[in-house]
Formats: structure tokens, C-alpha cells, sequence
């Protein structure tokens, strides 16, 4: 037999082992599978998104220089003292007398200083105004050496017949050798004319803004050895880099790109490379991002390696854990079942075993079983005694609630005998007695029209009392109506304000009771215009709320005195019926009466409103 046992141990060990083992290899394997799908996804979509995003960013400000220049040159071609002084210019006589030839010292004075003042940006570095016919050319901006190169550029220029083919406004021109200064200053133009007449419609202004500034758009330091701009005019020719080769593709790969984008297809993603473009300008330039994607497969290929490696060495340690584990379990195995055998079952009814009985799992599960029972039984006469408890506590504080509100109600009734007689006396009585039948119901409960119809009575009996030194106004939607809340709430909060708050100030004094349901929470809110609560008791209500849900139940009640009923008695009953899921506010504030006993109320805030909130619950 102990053969036998051993044998089972070990293959039970190793069969446990294997099973566990196998379970986790699996789940290893496919989180690392799916963890290596995901990055790889993961760094596809960044690289996707963070390089449509440069290159949005780019073009736009690609886009913005080439704005820049064409402001300052649709500023020149409407500057009206401008067009008049070129107007002048083209309608001119060949021969000049000494008057004309002034004239046209000023015209020129006017021309650059028109000229000069469209230098406001820092990126321009030439103004150019022009006309190839009448051989007239002027400038401002870097100095221009040669005045014979100016002539034969000046007869050479197409700009004028270049404008009109392209039927627009302007002109736009990509990174070029400036035709004007003779060296190598390689410039972006934006080209316009004055087309308002036909007479001047051939005289052209030129805004020259250096190649430095769109290379420095264009090169980022983040792109390293990755990532490149290309851009392209509306025919695909590459324009920049100008005379530069692309150097993060081979020359036949960004000969494809440019074919595959000349063909449609506005962007392109591949394991060798990537494109992503954008036109600007109304099509006239197209601002592509190229790609070289080898840094992402070599990031692939590392990081499957990585997560290999990762893999096999979790494997290895966690089934080296699972081992130990297991062989430890297995050692006290009988010994927790008889532990739980003798925790679960009854003295005189033993569990009988079979001798041929040897899985013992099978048998903790039903030594486990018999014992959830008995914790179920357990639990529930636990459960049983805290409920039992919790009603004796709320019965406690009904039963505190009750006389307190008799002693009130007699002091009333004997006073108003003394004043009014025994008819008044009579009427009051009968009023008692109807109020009496609602606090001495054997219900802890009550629906809230049942209470407000109580608090009606205690009112009217008390306007006996005080003579019509009071009003009262309620308001109690229909909605309202079925709500459940602790027998004796609301009056004892009525009852608060004649006892405290009109005890200090001079009538009138004015009582409000509104309920209202709002969203998935009701309200309950009476208000006075007495003299409110002081700092001290307010402070003292809000200390007990906060200890009072974080004490046991038991001990609550018997912090309740009669004498000191009121605010945490009510309080008290409420977080008891509703199981903690209600909550009462006490504010100062509004108007209030004549306070004439404590004169330094009178720069207080007068009047209090106290606020019972809770939740709509569905049974």
C-alpha cells in the first residue's frame, strides 16, 4: 500500500507539473506572439501618424513662406500711389526734357521707397519691379553688382509669358539661381503683375526669399538617416533638395516613389520604404515625406529576438518555481484533509473513505463542500443577528423620539389652557389625539404624504398655541407621495425651529417645507427666517456625522439623549433605515427675524435650511 501511494504521488507531482507547465508554455506563447504583433503594429501606426504629421506641419509651412512673399507682392501691385507712378511709367515719352527727367527722379524716389517698405519681413531679401518691354528695372534689398547682367536677364525674362499660361494671379517659383545677381544664390520667387490695366499688366514684381529658409523648413533633426523631403512642382520634377541627390534611398527607389506618385497613389508603406504625401499652392508643389523603413525591420528583428529570449528565460524560471511549488504542495496534502475533515464534519456522523480511495482532490472537494455549509448556515445566522440588531437599534431611537415629542405637545396644550380656555383647549386635544395615533403606530415607517399630513396637524396645532405668530407653506409633489422614509422626520426638524430657532427673534416667522425628486435622488428641505445655528452646534452636527458611519451601530443610540434628541436622532434613524445611503446638510443663511436676545446676530446670517438627500432605489 505504501508502494502504491508513493507511485501515485510522483505521478501525480509530475502529472500536475506537465499540466501546469503546458497550461503557461501556452498562455507564454501566445502573449508573446500577440505582444510582438502588437508593438509591431503599434510602431507602424506611430511611424504612420507622427510622419503625416510632420509632414502636414511642413507643408504648412512651406506653404505659409510662399504666403509671406505673395502678401508683400499683391501690397505692392495695390499700393494705388504705386500703380499710378508705373502707369506713368509705361505711357511715357523716349524723349525726356529736364522737367520729365525730375519727374522721373521722383517716380523713382516713390517706386523705392513703396519698394523698401514691403522689406518688413526678415525672411525677403529682394524686391524686384520690372518691365521686360520698357527696359525699366528696379530693386531693393541685397545689392545687385552687375547693370549689364540686369540688361540681358531683364531681355531674357519669361516670367510675364510663364504668368499667363498658368491663369493665375501668381506666379510661383521653386528653388532657382536667381537670374538678377550673377552668382550662385540659389532663391524662391513669388511672382506678380499689375493686371487691373492692360497697360501695366506687363510690369512684374518679383519677392525673392533665400533657399536657406525652406532648406531649414525642410531638414529636421529628428528625420536622422530615416526620413527625407522631397518636393516636386505640378509636372513630378524634383525641385528639392535643389541639385542634391536624396540620400536615405537609393536613386532608383525615389524614381519609383516619384512614379508611383505621378500615377495616384498619394502614399505607399513597405518593409524596404514608405512615402507619405501632401500638395500645397493649389497643386503646384507636392511635399513628399520618403521613408527608409530598415530601421524598423531591424527594430523587428530585434525585438523578436528580444522577446525569444524573454520567453524562453520566463519558461525556464517559472517552471523551475511551478516544481517547487508543487513538490511542497504535494507533501502536506493528507494532512490538509484531514484538517478540513475534521473542520467540516460531524462528530456523529464521520466520513467513511474507501481503501481504494486515492485522488485527493476529489476529496478536499468534499470535505470542502460539507464545510461551505456549515459557513453558509454560519454566515446566515450572523446575517440573521445583525439584522435583528439593527431593528432593535431603530426601535431604540423611535422609542426616544416619541416621548420627547409628547412632552412637547402637553407643555403646548397647557399653556394654551391658561391663555384661551377650554374650547381652545378642547380642539387642541383632539388634534393630540390625532397625532398620537400616527407616532404610536407599530410601523417604523411611514409614506412621506402620511408624514407631511402629521406635520400639517403639529402646525395647526401650534398656530393654536402662538396665535397666528407664524405662517407655513408645503410643497409636496405627487411624485413625492411613495416615498418611505423613518416615521416621525420631518416633524421633529418643524418642531426643532420653535424650540430653537424662533426662541431668539421677533414674529412673524415663517416655516417652509418643500420635497422635490430630482434626477436619481429625492430631496426633503425645511426651512425657517430664525436665527440659525451657531458655528458651535454646526460643527458639533457635522463631527458626529463623520464618526457616526465609522462606528458600530450598537454603540449609536446610547449617545442620544432625550434632552439632546433632535438633528442626530433624526440623522441617526435615517442611516439605519437607508443603510448609510442618505445624507442630511445644515445651512445658515436668508432672511430671518428680529433677533432681540443676542444683539451680535444682527451681523450674522439669519434663517436655516436643513436638506435630507437620498437615493432612488428600485425593488
Amino acid at each position: 500500500m505504501d508502494l502504491k501511494k508513493r507511485h501515485f504521488k510522483l505521478k501525480f507531482k509530475f502529472r500536475l507539473f506537465l499540466s501546469v507547465a503546458g497550461i503557461f508554455l501556452f498562455i507564454a506563447l501566445f502573449v508573446s506572439l500577440l505582444f510582438s504583433m502588437t508593438s509591431l503594429k503599434n510602431a507602424k501606426d506611430n511611424d504612420y501618424r507622427g510622419s503625416v504629421m510632420v509632414l502636414e506641419r511642413i507643408s504648412s509651412q512651406i506653404a505659409s513662406l510662399y504666403e509671406q512673399m505673395d502678401v508683400a507682392a499683391t501690397s505692392i501691385t495695390k499700393n494705388s500711389t504705386l500703380r499710378g507712378t508705373v502707369l506713368n511709367l509705361n505711357i511715357r515719352d523716349s524723349q525726356l526734357t529736364q522737367q520729365q527727367m525730375m519727374e522721373e527722379l521722383e517716380k523713382t524716389r516713390t517706386i523705392q521707397k513703396t519698394l523698401i517698405n514691403m522689406m518688413f519681413s526678415p525672411i525677403i531679401s529682394n524686391v524686384l519691379l520690372y518691365n521686360r518691354n520698357l527696359d525699366y528695372f528696379y530693386y531693393t534689398g541685397l545689392y545687385l553688382h552687375d547693370e549689364g547682367l540686369l540688361k540681358r536677364a531683364l531681355s531674357s525674362d519669361r516670367s510675364f509669358e510663364k504668368l499667363m499660361e498658368a491663369r493665375y494671379d501668381q506666379l510661383y517659383l521653386g528653388p532657382h539661381l536667381s537670374p538678377w545677381s550673377g552668382d550662385d544664390k540659389v532663391v524662391l520667387s513669388a511672382i506678380r503683375n499689375f493686371s487691373d490695366i492692360t497697360t501695366t499688366q506687363d510690369t512684374l514684381v518679383e519677392i525673392q526669399v533665400p533657399y536657406a529658409h525652406l532648406d531649414s523648413i525642410c531638414r529636421q533633426e529628428s528625420f536622422g538617416d530615416e526620413k527625407e523631403i522631397v518636393i516636386l512642382d505640378s509636372g513630378c520634377r524634383q525641385i528639392y533638395p535643389y541639385e542634391e541627390t536624396v540620400t536615405v534611398l537609393p536613386p532608383e527607389t525615389i524614381d519609383h516613389i516619384v512614379a508611383q506618385f505621378r500615377d495616384g497613389v498619394p502614399d505607399f508603406y513597405s518593409d524596404e520604404y514608405a512615402y507619405y504625401g501632401s500638395s500645397i499652392l493649389n497643386n503646384r508643389f507636392h511635399v513628399l515625406l520618403v521613408s527608409n523603413q530598415s530601421t524598423l525591420a531591424q527594430y523587428r528583428k530585434q525585438n523578436a529576438t528580444n522577446t525569444l529570449l524573454a520567453v524562453i528565460l520566463i519558461l525556464t524560471t517559472t517552471c523551475a518555481i511551478i516544481f517547487v511549488i508543487i513538490s511542497i504542495v504535494s507533501k502536506p496534502l493528507n494532512q490538509m484533509i484531514r484538517y478540513i475533515n475534521a473542520l467540516s464534519l460531524d462528530q456523529d456522523a464521520p466520513l467513511n473513505l474507501s481503501s481504494d480511495f486515492l485522488d485527493e482532490f476529489e476529496l478536499i472537494n468534499s470535505s470542502f463542500n460539507q464545510m461551505l455549509v456549515k459557513l453558509k448556515d454560519s454566515i446566515k445566522e450572523v446575517y440573521e443577528a445583525q439584522i435583528r440588531e439593527s431593528n432593535a437599534n431603530l426601535a431604540a431611537l423611535q422609542a426616544q423620539i416619541n416621548p420627547h415629542f409628547l412632552y412637547n405637545a402637553l407643555n403646548s396644550i397647557s399653556a394654551a389652557s391658561e391663555i384661551y380656555g377650554s374650547e381652545v383647549t378642547s380642539r387642541m386635544c383632539q388634534q393630540f389625539s390625532s397625532m398620537m395615533r400616527y407616532i404610536t403606530s407599530s410601523s417604523p415607517e411611514a409614506k412621506l404624504t402620511e408624514e407631511i399630513r402629521h406635520t400639517r396637524n403639529y402646525l395647526d396645532f401650534m398656530k393654536i398655541s402662538y396665535d397666528g405668530s407664524f405662517d407655513y407653506t408645503v410643497d409636496a409633489p405627487l411624485e413625492t407621495a411613495n416615498l418611505f422614509l423613518p416615521r416621525l422626520t420631518i416633524e421633529p426638524l418643524v418642531e426643532n425651529c420653535f424650540k430653537h430657532g424662533f426662541r431668539e427673534c421677533l414674529p412673524p416667522w415663517h416655516i417652509t417645507i418643500s420635497c422635490a425628486i430630482e434626477g436619481a435622488s429625492w430631496f426633503i428641505r425645511i426651512a425657517d427666517n430664525g436665527s440659525g445655528f451657531s458655528p458651535e452646534a454646526l460643527s458639533d452636527f457635522q463631527e458626529f456625522k463623520d464618526a457616526y458611519g465609522s462606528r458600530k451601530t450598537a454603540d449609536l443610540y446610547r449617545d442620544l439623549e432625550i434632552d439632546g434628541l433632535g438633528l442626530k436622532n433624526i440623522y441617526g434613524r435615517l442611516f439605519l433605515y437607508f443603510n448609510g445611503n442618505v445624507d442630511m446638510y445644515i445651512e445658515n443663511g436668508g432672511s430671518r427675524a428680529l433677533c432681540v436676545s443676542r444683539p451680535d446676530n444682527q451681523n450674522s446670517p439669519g434663517g436655516c435650511l436643513i436638506t435630507i438627500r437620498g437615493e432612488i432605489t428600485h425593488d
